[in-house]
Order: structure tokens, then sequence, then C-alpha cells
């Protein structure tokens, strides 16, 4: 963690306190779910929530990547990293901040711009608070051109204002991880084009599901055609997730992009019964989804069933109970 003074150009932090220190705000942003039961001020630039994996620098402002780009031409941890999110928030009195960590993943870093014109009071509050290694407490006072930049699964709070302060405490966020493989990447670009970013899903965006579910098999070093598969298994929707970011036409995008071995997969994944299918199958009859069943090769049959660990596992559903064959699949050959 490090605090910077005097960090941008009179030219960057004038043109910023200008631009975004009166701009319009909403009530209700939460820094955490689970422990932020009233939210804070917000004005969201990357349009993503705070599970996103994609590169939103194309939706922010032309202004603010221009900024975006001056940080991580200054600072070196920055190098090859990837923007995830930008925003503005803000505290009056009586709105409080909580612990929390921006991420739990330990590829992301945070980087906080306090937007603050003249000296700030020690009396105001508003401090950045960290928790050390040692449940010791560390905290930043705003100050005018003053920057803290922070590995995102590090617990911290924005402190509330006191009643001394009767203005709006702001900062402005970048929010970056660390770029992954070319593959990855790749595979984040295609998903972001055909609007991934727009459907939800169970952990933050269907976007998010297909990239973790990806990288899943990735790690595990399954090969690249199944690991593209599996971070595009419901892009032609399945038995279980109704919509469609692409048609069984369209499937010359697929095989242009990530070849006919990803394409044949995905195909069959968004047609046949499963999970089901894949956990009590006999002689390599594989059900579909309309009650009629296909024969498949041992080696489709395997990498449909590693896709499917790594979809389950991803949403917390991959439990010995409810699937054991698919259970110790995984986690004897993969996990």
């Amino acid at each position: 963690m490090k605090v910077l003074d005097n960090f941008f150009t009179e030219e960057i932090l004038n043109k910023l306190l200008t631009d975004y220190n009166n701009s319009p705000m909403r009530y209700g942003w939460l820094s955490h779910e689970q422990n932020d039961p009233h939210g804070h001020w917000f004005l969201d630039f990357g349009k993503t929530n705070s599970k996103n994996l994609s590169d939103v620098s194309n939706n922010i402002p032309e202004f603010l990547l221009h900024v975006k780009n001056y940080i991580t031409d200054k600072i070196d941890i920055l190098d090859n990293t990837v923007l995830i999110r930008c925003y503005i928030g803000g505290h009056t009195f009586g709105v409080d901040g909580y612990y929390h960590t921006d991420s739990t993943r330990s590829d992301e870093i945070t980087f906080v711009f306090y937007l603050v014109e003249g000296k700030w009071e020690f009396d105001w509050g508003g401090e950045t608070s960290f928790i050390t290694p040692n449940e010791e407490v560390f905290s930043v006072i705003p100050k005018k051109n003053r920057v803290v930049i922070f590995q995102s699964n590090i617990q911290h709070c924005a402190r509330g204002v006191s009643r001394k302060y009767n203005g709006l405490r702001k900062t402005l966020m970048f929010k970056f991880r660390r770029k992954r493989s070319d593959n990855f990447e790749k595979l984040s670009r295609f998903l972001v084009k055909h609007n991934a970013l727009n459907y939800n899903h169970m952990i933050g965006s269907l976007h998010d599901h297909l990239v973790r579910t990806y990288q899943l098999l990735e790690n595990g070093n399954l090969p690249e055609h199944v690991c593209f598969a599996a971070g595009l298994h419901s892009v032609f929707g399945t038995t279980i997730y109704r919509n469609q970011l692409l048609k069984l036409e369209d499937k010359d995008l697929i095989i242009n992009e990530f070849g006919e071995k990803t394409f044949e997969l995905v195909s069959y994944f968004s047609r046949i019964n499963r999970p089901k299918t894949l956990e009590t199958y006999v002689d390599n009859n594989i059900e579909f989804n309309d009650g009629s069943f296909i024969k498949l090769d041992d080696d489709i049959i395997l990498n449909l069933k590693y896709i499917e660990c790594a979809n389950l596992e991803d949403q917390k559903s991959l439990n010995i109970e409810k699937y054991p064959n698919l259970y110790n699949l995984w986690y004897n050959n993969v996990k």
C-alpha cells in the first residue's frame, strides 16, 4: 500500500477538480453487499458491478481514459493491467463506511484519488482506514492531489465525515486487474462484443461467470479448445440458462475465433439434458433436451463433463451428494 502526494500535473488536477467535484451523484451504492446495510453516494463511469473482470476503458469519458493512461504510465506496478472499474464514491455526514475488500482476488489493485480542493481538517474525519496483518489500523487523511494505491484484497473502509464537515467527501476510483493469458483476454473481448455484460448471472454478469469458468480449466491445464468451450458454454443458452448471446446459426462466429472443436463442444453443451445426463449416462448415450439420445465418443463426453464441473464449481454447486461422479472427476483430476 502506497500514499503518493502531488501525484497529478496541475493541468490534470485542475481539470479533475473542475469537471468532477460537482458531478451529480446517486445514493445507495453498497461498498460490500454483506456488511454495508445503507450504501453511499456514487457515480459509475464503467457501468459494471464489483465482480467485473472485463476491460472498461472504452466505457469511460475520454479525459478519464487519459487520466487512466497517465496513472498506468507513472506507476510501475500497474504495467500490464486492465481497468475493470471506474467511479466516484461520496460520503456526507451520517453516511458511514464499513470494512470490506474490493476483491478476494490477489491480482487486483485499487487506486484512490481524493477530490479535495483546499486543506482538509483532521477533525473532519473521512480518512481511508486499513487493517494491517497485525490487526492494527493505518489511516490516510484526504489531501489535495493525494492518491492511495493498494492491493484490492486488503481490508479497508472510507470513514464517515464528522459534523464539522458539511460537504461531500469524494474519491475518484480506478480499479485494475493484471492481464491474464492472451486466450483469456481474447475470450473476454469476444464476450463483451456480444453483450455478455448485459446479462446477469448468479455472481456478477454472464461475462464474469464465463471467463471464471474458462479460468478454472486453464488453471487445470486442459486443452485450449476445451477451455474456450468452457468460456462459451452458455452463449447458445442451455437447459437451465435461457438467455442466448448467439444462435446456432451463428456458428461461424465461434469457429472463426476459436475453432471447430470448440464449437462442437459448445453446441452439444447447449442441447443436452445437463447436468443430469453427464452424471448418469449409460453406454455413452447422452440425452438431448428433447428427450432423444446421441452416442458420443469418450473424449467428447469427458470434455463436456470437465466443462460441467467448472460451470458448477464456479456457482458453488458441485457437491458430492448431488453429483458424485462429476465431483470425483473434478477433485481427482483437475482441482
